[in-house]
């Protein structure tokens, strides 16, 4: 039986942390790592999390001689051992476990299972010759920088796919043809039904008018009022839908896996061409018999130029719908993109600027790293004021309201005090020029001057008195 010492370790929201991290290099690596050194310099290849430049990780490091390389961003797949080789074998080993613990007990594998299966699955996969193959596959041990190609540090190639007739048109591009001829359509149909328009408002079986009369049809809306706001409300209708096309139109945030579909080429094989010959002037003379046969041929030509003239149409109106498609789609991945561009700098952003990797233990990014703190401090701080100013701008106007509130009942008090004064004085004979004045009642500004006031005077009383203090 092999016994095997570990630390487990938790953070509130279950992701690594800086805090963490500090622990892990003073509890783990440096008591398993100092002995063997014997005072010479220890290498740490890191990738770029933030966990991983803490500033009480850094200040370790530096005080007990372990240098921290950062890995350049974006290039872990190639440079970091534990992706190119370890965690590929830990796949295996952990599949292969849960495989065999399942079987062996019938049950799926639980919190109380998890770090046996888990351990075994790590020894068998984190084996002394792996972990040397790690190194060496990525040339830091023995060093050896051509490993490393050209090609896989090369940004990844954008493929594209062409679809060809006879296929159809996505239901996105063939819901927005719908919609550009919604109006025409129901025209078209009437016209061609014979049917009578109907009274609207009235039926032939009643003597009387609905209190209510039905919609009026689309059918029978000139086609002058489908205005562009209509259109583009009947294209939104119809796009929203549509499985595949509904996030189009929607409000939620785009995502990768939502792509509209690769355009459809089209093409008028296989019609009947007209011929284009009969168009060529003829001088020699003609019987009644020839002229008939060209009337005919030329009828025909034209029937089969009709033929093209709508297929071509109907192509011209779908590649129109699916720039319509395609530009909605732009607009969408213009607004994430625009997202993504307006994000705030993160750690990473600001020390790795020109995307190299780094030496996380100089000098140069230990200051980097404390303004980059200080910067932080210092915005939280203009937070926290800006807050406090618009609570304090809260409570004055809740004063306001209440004061308001309080002087306006006075107010009516003072005011019926005041009619009745004035009804006993007339009834003494009283002139009325000689009456009280009629109460004034506060206004709203005058209200909050009062409060402001108020609350100025308090401060200046509380700064004297820090004066004062200081002063003894």
């Amino acid at each position: 039986m092999c016994l095997i010492s570990f630390r487990i370790a938790h953070s509130p929201n279950g992701w690594t942390d800086g805090k963490l991290a500090a622990r892990w290099i003073v509890d783990d690596f440096d008591r398993q790592t100092r002995e063997k050194a014997a005072g010479e310099t220890r290498v740490l290849l890191l990738d770029g999390h933030n966990s991983h430049h803490s500033l009480d990780l850094l200040t370790f490091s530096r005080q007990n001689n372990i240098d921290i390389l950062g890995y350049p961003p974006k290039c872990t797949h190639a440079l970091q051992g534990l992706d190119v080789v370890c965690f590929a074998r830990m796949k295996e080993a952990w599949k292969e476990e849960i495989c065999h613990f399942e079987e062996l007990h019938r049950t799926a594998v639980k919190k109380g299972n998890f770090t046996g299966v888990f351990g075994r699955a790590f020894l068998k996969a984190f084996t002394t010759n792996m972990i040397l193959a790690a190194f060496s596959a990525t040339g830091i041990y023995p060093f050896n920088a051509d490993v490393i190609t050209g090609r896989q540090m090369k940004p990844s190639l954008l493929t594209s796919t062409q679809a060809a007739f006879p296929l159809p048109q996505p239901s996105p591009v063939r819901r927005v043809m719908a919609a550009f001829h919604h109006h025409h359509t129901h025209s078209s149909a009437d016209a061609s039904s014979g049917a009578v328009t109907p009274t609207l408002g009235l039926d032939p079986g009643s003597a009387s008018a609905p209190k209510t009369p039905p919609p009026i049809p689309d059918s029978l809306i000139d086609p002058a009022l489908f205005t562009p706001s209509k259109c583009g409300g009947l294209l939104t209708t119809a796009l929203a839908g549509s499985s595949s096309g509904s996030f189009l139109v929607a409000d939620a945030k785009l995502t990768s896996d939502q792509r509209i579909a690769p355009p459809v080429l089209e093409h008028t094989q296989g019609l009947p061409m007209p011929n284009w010959s009969l168009l060529e002037k003829k001088d020699e003379y003609q019987t009644r018999d020839d002229m008939q046969k060209q009337i005919e041929e030329l009828t025909d030509s034209l029937r089969h130029a009709q033929i093209q003239v709508q297929a071509q149409n109907s192509i011209i109106e779908g590649a129109h719908a699916q720039l319509v498609v395609q530009d909605l789609y732009l607009g969408r991945l213009n607004d994430s993109l625009n997202v993504h561009e307006k994000k705030k700098a993160t750690d990473r952003t600001r020390i790795f600027p020109d995307g190299q990797g780094r030496l996380l233990t100089s000098d140069q990014f230990q200051e980097e790293l404390a303004k980059a703190a200080e910067t932080t401090q210092a915005k939280a701080a203009a937070q926290e004021k800006a807050k406090a100013k618009r609570q304090a701008k809260k409570a004055i106007q809740q004063a306001v309201d209440d004061l308001w509130k309080s002087r306006a009942e006075e107010h009516k008090q003072a005011l019926q005090a005041w009619e009745a004064e004035c009804a006993e004085l007339r009834a003494a004979g009283i002139l009325k020029k000689n009456l009280p004045k009629r109460p004034v009642r506060m206004t709203k500004a005058q209200i909050r001057q009062e409060i402001e006031g108020s609350s100025d005077e308090g401060s200046s009383e509380d700064d004297e008195n820090e004066v004062s203090s200081d002063d003894d």
